[in-house]
């Protein structure tokens, strides 16, 4: 069995092997949500809570991949 998506928490990113998408925490959650750029950094910040300026999207990612093992 081999799985169709890796995540990678030390380069912080994600590649899908079905489809063939790849990016950072934001990316995923655009793609995951059907949302834009500016709607996943917000709703990052939010679970991270942090306010947008101080976000770091990369590092972000981490959450992401949290929340992935939680679902």
């Amino acid at each position: 069995n081999i799985d169709s998506m890796v995540i990678n928490d030390e380069k912080q990113v994600f590649h899908c092997f079905g489809c063939g998408k790849s990016g950072n925490a934001a990316v995923f959650l655009m793609e995951l949500k059907g949302i834009t750029m500016g709607e996943a950094i917000k709703e990052l910040s939010t679970m991270a809570k942090i306010a947008p300026k101080e976000q770091d999207v990369a590092g972000l990612f981490h959450l992401v991949v949290i929340m992935l093992g939680n679902a």
